[in-house]
């Protein structure tokens, strides 16, 4: 009994002893969330069973808070690779947040969308300053306005939902003028 007192006094001196320093204060909600990890310059990608990349996630930086569980991320870029008849995509932005529970990832700031060419189909352009994918659905929506570009062909819609995977469609939410050229 006077080992456990004695382990607990001197662990207890050892942390008023300690330099704590406040972690971080969130640039989402400007109060302290606490910092739980970060990370610098990473990859992670995600296969299928039949062992092929699915997708990949890269950003400059990740910052996991606790108190929230939410993650932010500095220039993320989401690459979701061409499995059978469905094309690639390529998603980047200047911030994003993945959801507490990793089923959403919120992209903002100069986002930019781009599907490679098909056999059938130039490749497509989406701009707009924000939206949620849902990776694990090969879907995404915004109500932000956006731009799509396919060859010389424009539309222009404010929000949009895109279902990424065959067969693959968009819809768009309202105002949306478009300018077809025939190919």
């Amino acid at each position: 009994m006077l080992g456990i007192l004695t382990v607990l006094a001197g662990w207890s001196w050892w942390l008023t002893q300690e330099d704590i320093t406040p972690a971080p204060q969130s640039r989402e909600t400007g109060s302290d969330d606490g910092l739980a990890y970060y990370v610098r310059d990473f990859t992670i990608v995600t296969m299928n069973p039949a062992g092929q990349l699915t997708r990949s996630l890269s950003s400059e930086s990740l910052n996991h808070f606790l108190t929230t569980e939410i993650t932010l991320l500095d220039k993320p870029r989401l690459k979701i690779f061409a499995i059978g008849d469905s094309p690639e995509w390529r998603l980047r932005a200047n911030h994003g947040r993945v959801s507490g529970d990793g089923e959403e990832l919120f992209l903002s700031g100069d986002v930019k969308i781009d599907r490679e060419s098909r056999a059938e189909d130039l490749p497509l352009q989406i701009l707009t300053s924000e939206i949620t994918i849902q990776p694990d659905k090969d879907y995404a929506e915004t109500d932000a306005p956006v731009s799509i570009t396919q060859g010389d062909s424009k539309i222009s819609s404010t929000g949009m939902q895109a279902w990424l995977k065959e067969p693959g469609h968009i819809k768009f939410n309202s105002k949306t003028r478009g300018y077809y050229a025939n190919p």
